[in-house]
């Protein structure tokens, strides 16, 4: 939703439309915030079963339930605190979700200090402690970035009557379903893949399976990137569409790409010039070391096609066109990567990196073949 929340606001601004920018805030506000409070409380409730099914560690149960429900109880602020901070980003308001993460963050590492170890005369609750540190600093990201929508003299409201002049939240929802349907259809099956993948990485033993996870951290650094230069595509050609100024959008498109390959560049030379480094952080094995320095060199060769990949994947969104990105997330995530990841790494044993390096590549050349047809489709 927040996703969908950043495409439709951007497409209203370059109308210069304020009044249906609200509407579309507020519509999808009060969706998430039943969303999150049902979801919340049948978590809260549902929290041993849910730890069972995660991981059945008996010493920690009972630490990870109470964790896990005061997270739950807490999880509206931290879902209503997304969907501003799409809309703020669909404006170019990004200075302010910087500063709400900022706060969330530090005021999280200060109260984590606070109450995990009972310092300053604060009780000493331990990991219940970190949950509520992490509760208590969303609530006060809640507060910065719902600032900016109190009054009358921002592009957007929660509370103009004016703007909200004729709201019809049914309407309103109508007209996102589409969008929000096709997107949480992404999400999901990728997620469903992804835990297809994680079971065929938990039969190649725990050495393997270690080292696997450290990669995957570095994989998700430059996958941070990319989904920046993400949103940022989505905001800008977003605007291009709304204001019908569809000449800016290969200008856009360029830049970012340009970018992308520039950060990928660096991004990809760190990890191969400090990939044996970072494994060391987390074990100081040699054999450890040693293996994670040859993943180290495979994601920085996949790094490139992580991160132009997501650029074309926000100019398709930013023009309202979510069905192909979805169509292609399926394939690779659901389809290709276990396959590959079955037959590379169970079969084969040559190695599950080689797997995951064949399916982003495969899934930036669909990306950027889609989108080129996209565009011709567009042009005519």
């Amino acid at each position: 939703m927040a996703t969908c929340l950043t495409i439709c606001v951007s497409n209203s601004y370059g109308k210069k439309d304020s009044a249906e920018a609200s509407k579309y805030l507020v519509a999808i506000m009060r969706l998430t915030a039943v969303i999150a409070l049902a979801g919340g409380v049948i978590l809260y409730f549902c929290a041993r079963p849910v730890m069972i099914l995660c991981s059945n560690q008996k010493d920690t149960m009972d630490m990870s339930v109470a964790y896990f429900r005061i997270i739950m109880g807490g999880m509206v602020f931290q879902s209503l605190t997304l969907m501003m901070n799409a809309a703020l980003r669909g404006i170019g308001k990004t200075k302010i979700t910087l500063l709400s993460n900022s706060v969330i963050g530090v005021t999280d590492i200060i109260f984590n200090y606070f109450l995990i170890g009972g310092e300053a005369g604060f009780p000493a609750l331990g990991v219940a402690g970190a949950a509520y540190a992490t509760v208590i600093g969303t609530a006060f990201g809640f507060v910065v970035s719902l600032f900016p929508f109190l009054g009358h003299k921002g592009f957007m409201s929660l509370t103009d009557k004016e703007k909200l002049k004729g709201f019809s939240e049914k309407e309103m929802l109508r007209k996102i379903r589409p969008t929000v349907l096709n997107l949480f259809g992404e999400n999901f099956l990728m997620r469903i893949g992804f835990l297809v993948s994680g079971v065929i990485v938990a039969h190649i033993g725990s050495f393997n399976t270690a080292v696997y996870s450290i990669g995957m951290i570095l994989m998700n650094i430059s996958i941070a990137f990319g989904e920046g230069l993400q949103t940022a595509c989505v905001a800008l050609i977003g605007r291009c569409c709304g204001a019908g100024e569809r000449e800016k959008i290969p200008s856009y498109l360029k830049t970012a790409l340009i970018t992308g390959a520039i950060l990928a560049v660096i991004i990809a030379s760190s990890y191969a010039l400090f990939g044996e480094e970072f494994f060391g952080f987390f074990l100081n094995d040699k054999r450890f070391t040693n293996a994670g320095s040859s993943v180290s060199l495979i994601v920085a060769f996949i790094c490139i096609f992580q991160i132009e990949r997501s650029i074309y994947i926000g100019a398709m969104r930013g023009e309202k066109e979510v069905v192909i990105p979805r169509r292609i997330a399926t394939l690779c995530v659901l389809v290709i990567n276990p396959l590959l990841s079955y037959v590379f790494g169970i079969v084969l044993r040559y190695g599950i990196w080689i797997s995951i390096a064949i399916d982003q590549v495969i899934w930036y050349v669909c990306t950027r073949v889609s989108y080129r047809k996209f565009l011709a489709n567009k042009m005519k």
